[in-house]
């Protein structure tokens, strides 16, 4: 019965069979062992060899048995074949050499003698690499050449391998590093192993040098020769012998520790092993250590501490005369082996005492200035700070304690004495209602009373972590304190006015009064008082401002209130007025029309009125952002020809379009949309302001920016006024007729966004010949940018699903407004009318892909619905709506929502946000 797990040696004569038949077919086609159905169940199906056959042309595994389909990790026979030689490789070899260069090396081979045999790393479809020995064969059938080879598993031979060669190493690492002499004899007293330490030793001490077959008999010198060779004969009697011999080396005595052993091969002696160890220093050591341990027994019993030592068991080992005495023991020696309970101290002491050593003991940390109670011999209950430290043996272990104290009764005493004086100061300083401080020379805090944590907004641990008077200063009242200080340390009292800054950087005027603080005449910081003035100043602004407010009110009041008085109830006159005629009975049709579309146009009025009101405020507060984009501002200028056409006709007037650029060449980065708005403020000026005539709009590639313009043939400004035409509230004549209705922003606003923009906005105007107004836009506020940003696709494919947007609105006129600008849109609306309903269909509905809700809503709002959405997840674009202008800057930069729309917002500008985040 065949074996089903063969050795190694078995293997290798199975495949010796395996060749010989092989070789008994190619010489003759009529022997038994050409019978196909013998020959194959000889070679696979009867062999736990793992046998390939592959040709010679392509190297394809054309046939193989089930012994090499297991060993290559295949599931079965149908997976090796027409696999390469290569398939089955590790990338490298032993030599590191690529496998398929090694591969075909042995092919070669194999083809040229007939046979290859050599040992090959491979890899299984997992990725594990296993070793092999491979026997590689060619043979004839049927007048074709094959290539037969046969593998025998060696991956644990190279693994026991490669552990004698690391063992062989780390031997030969141990004793070549060893800081000992290692060598050996055989019988003949001849050296057959010397580590370096042994021949820099006879080097050293008696000038040989020694090799393997040296006679160490001849190289040591007299009697130790005669006395080495006696020795070394017992090891070759098998005995193991160790001594410690003394050698007078340069008057002086070198101790070295030797142990011989035999070495033994087959339970015969061959020779023997030394290991000698120089211990001449160690010597030396022990008989300082003497020496030394008297010194200390006399330092200890001189020094004013009290010191001693326990075992693991919290008995005492030893102390010194001071501590003998205090405990009640008369001297030293008596201590040992007592534990604490049997000295003079009261029980719980005792037990202290215990607490903390076992404490100590099991942590192996030591502790420092422990403040202890000790009732000692002579009846004085007395305070103690004590340090104790762990004692560790050679191997790590803690063997017990070591502890040392000061007996600081007195000071104790006065400690408490103290603290109970500044707990009274502190608590009277803490009534005050002003900051009373103390700090050192550096200007560090060292005091501070309640007032001060109140007013820097510091905390107790802070301010006595080290914070600096300087960082309770503004920085920029800094070059005076340092003035100042100076001076108080040379005596003055000082009495000074500063900015101080709160831990979170707000500010505050105060006065401060300061002395210096003197130890033995000299200063060594400073004491102080701070004073709050922040009512004082408050009040002293506010009858500065009240005065310069009353004098511009006066100057503006009337212009303004007169101006939007007008402006406010034109539109609002238009708007009321035809809302009442539309009650009129059997109105018709067209007259109907008509009336809307007043109404229309006076509702735009005045929405224009607000928008600018909301924008120039925006403006002058800083809270307008700037989103640059790409632009094509000839498709721009396109849409403002279109836009403008109708009103200029009506007018009578030329509108001309200039565009040098092409429009593949007229692309740019920067703000559209403030480009758009100045565009349009300037060009809606012009035709208000121009009766007959033309209106020219169009701009100019210049070699640093890009100059845009618009000019009319119309009334033009007055040179006396042209000063003041950006300013607002501002209009050129505001006592003239209904041509120069408006606010007097538009021309501000655009000035604003011009400077944002790094542009610069000039006027030329002859009055009665018309006005040009030019914005520049330089050349580095764009084409920096247009390197910098990314190519934006013109447009992105939606996906095809229909995406889910949840509207938060309890207003129905609201809600049915949005439903009817997205109903036709391929979206899915998930309406929600509270807070808490909207949170809970987010957290149903995992798909929502936009979230638009309004600001106010009866349970919680818009900011507290996006944070709570914002908790589970991050990415989902949020909008709000609101018809609370101002809210848009202060809610975005809290980062919650990607877009806040004011009401009322176009539809148009609606799809196209959704559309833009929706496509990200």
């Amino acid at each position: 019965m065949t074996n089903p797990n063969p050795t190694y040696e078995e293997l290798l004569k199975e495949n010796e069979a395996l060749k010989k038949a092989l070789k008994s077919k190619e010489r003759s086609t009529n022997d038994s062992i050409t019978d196909s159905k013998t020959f194959l169940r000889l070679l696979f199906q009867s062999s736990l060899l793992p046998i390939i056959v592959m040709d010679v042309i392509n190297y394809h595994f054309i046939d193989c048995n089930e012994a090499a389909v297991k060993i290559y990790g295949y599931k079965d026979k149908s997976e090796l074949i027409g696999k390469t030689p290569f398939d089955v490789s590790a990338p490298f070899q032993y030599d590191h050499s690529p496998s398929e260069e090694k591969a075909q090396y042995y092919i070669n081979k194999a083809l040229e003698e007939g046979s290859a045999t050599f040992d090959w790393k491979h890899q299984k479809p997992n990725g594990e690499i296993w070793d092999a020995e491979v026997h590689l064969l060619t043979f004839k059938h049927c007048d074709s050449t094959f290539l037969q080879f046969s593998l025998v598993d060696i991956t644990e031979r190279e693994k026991h391998k490669r552990e004698l060669q690391r063992s062989q190493a780390n031997m030969s690492a141990i004793l070549e590093n060893s800081l000992d002499s290692i060598w050996s004899v055989d019988l003949d007293y001849k050296l057959i192993y010397t580590n370096k330490v042994f021949k820099n030793h006879i080097k050293k001490h008696y000038n040989q040098t020694i090799s393997v077959g040296s006679n160490i008999i001849d190289i040591l010198p007299s009697p130790f020769n005669t006395l080495w060779k006696k020795r070394l004969k017992k090891i070759f009697k098998n005995e193991i012998i160790n001594f410690t011999d003394e050698v007078p080396i340069n008057n002086t005595l070198l101790y070295t520790e030797v142990i011989m052993s035999p070495i033994r091969v087959d339970d015969k002696v061959i020779g023997a092993s030394i290991h000698s160890k120089d211990i001449s220093e160690q010597k030396k050591t022990e008989e300082e250590l003497i020496e030394t341990n008297a010194m200390k027994e006399m330092i200890m019993d001189n020094i004013p501490s009290f010191i001693f030592w326990k075992n693991r068991q919290s008995e005492y080992m030893g102390c010194n005369r001071k501590f003998a005495e205090v405990a009640g023991v008369g001297y030293q020696f008596n201590i040992i082996g007592k534990t604490d309970y049997e000295l003079a101290w009261k029980k719980e002491e005792a037990e202290f005492f215990r607490e903390v050593d076992e404490r100590i003991m099991k942590s192996g940390i030591g502790e420092y200035r422990i403040i202890e109670s000790q009732q000692q011999a002579n009846g004085k209950q007395a305070w103690l700070e004590t340090n104790k430290i762990p004692l560790f043996n050679s191997e790590g272990e803690v063997i017990g304690i070591l502890g040392t104290y000061e007996d600081i009764t007195e000071r104790k005493e006065t400690e408490e004495a103290l603290v109970a004086s500044e707990q009274k100061f502190k608590e009277t300083v803490d009534m005050l209602p002003q900051i009373v401080f103390e700090s050192d020379i550096n200007g560090n805090f060292t005091f501070a009373n309640q007032q001060a944590f109140i007013s820097f907004g510091y905390t107790k641990e802070e301010l006595n972590a080290g914070i600096n008077l300087l960082q309770c200063i503004a920085e920029e009242c800094h070059e005076d304190v340092k003035i100042n200080v100076p001076q108080i340390y040379n005596g003055h009292i000082s009495s000074n006015e500063y900015i101080a800054r709160r831990k979170d950087g707000s500010k505050f005027p105060v006065i401060i009064y300061s002395t210096p603080i003197l130890k033995n005449n000299k200063a060594i910081g400073l004491r102080g008082i701070v004073i709050d003035i922040t009512e004082r100043k408050e009040i002293e602004k506010e009858l500065i401002k009240a005065k310069e407010k009353a004098e511009e009110s006066d100057h503006l009041k009337s212009a303004f209130l007169a101006n939007m008085s007008h402006e406010i109830r034109t539109p609002m006159n238009g708007i009321l007025g035809f809302a009442e005629l539309l009650k009129t009975p059997n109105l018709s049709g067209e007259d109907q029309q008509n009336f809307i579309n007043v109404i229309e146009k006076s509702g735009e009025r005045m929405l224009n009125i607000i928008n600018d009101l909301v924008n120039i405020s925006k403006i002058e507060a800083g809270q307008i952002d700037v989103n640059i984009v790409e632009t094509n501002i000839n498709e721009q200028f396109q849409f403002l020809e279109d836009f403008f056409s109708a009103e200029a006709a009506h007018k009578n007037l030329t509108l001309i379009k200039e565009c040098p650029l092409p429009t593949d060449e007229a692309t740019l980065f920067t703000d559209k949309e403030k480009i758009y708005a100045i565009m349009t403020n300037l060009i809606k000026n012009a035709i208000k302001f121009t009766e007959k005539g033309s209106v020219t709009f169009g701009y100019k590639s210049e070699l640093k920016g890009i100059l845009f313009y618009v000019k009319d043939t119309g009334v033009g400004i007055p040179k006396e006024k042209q000063k003041a035409v950006f300013d607002r509230f501002v209009q050129v004549d505001p006592q003239s007729s209904n041509i120069n209705e408006g606010a007097g922003l538009g021309l501000s606003i655009s000035k604003g966004y011009s400077d944002l923009l790094n542009g610069k906005m000039s006027m030329q105007s002859i009055k009665g010949r018309g006005t040009t107004f030019t914005f520049f836009l330089p050349k580095s506020s764009y084409d920096d940018l247009h390197k910098e940003q990314l190519n934006i696709p013109a447009s992105v494919i939606i996906e095809a699903r229909k995406l889910s947007i949840l509207v938060v609105e309890d207003d129905m006129t609201s809600l049915f407004y949005l439903n009817t600008i997205l109903k036709n849109e391929n979206y899915i609306l998930i309406i929600a009318k509270s807070g808490t309903e909207a949170i809970r269909l987010f957290n149903e509905n995992k798909d929502i892909d936009l979230v638009l809700t309004g600001i106010k809503m009866p349970d919680m709002d818009g900011m507290s619905i996006a944070k709570a959405i914002r908790k589970t997840n991050k990415k989902v674009p949020i909008f709000a709506h609101t018809s609370f202008s101002l809210v848009h800057e202060k809610d975005k930069t809290q980062n919650m929502f990607d877009e806040i729309l004011t009401k009322p917002f176009q539809a148009t500008l609606l799809k196209e946000k959704i559309k833009e985040y929706l496509q990200q």
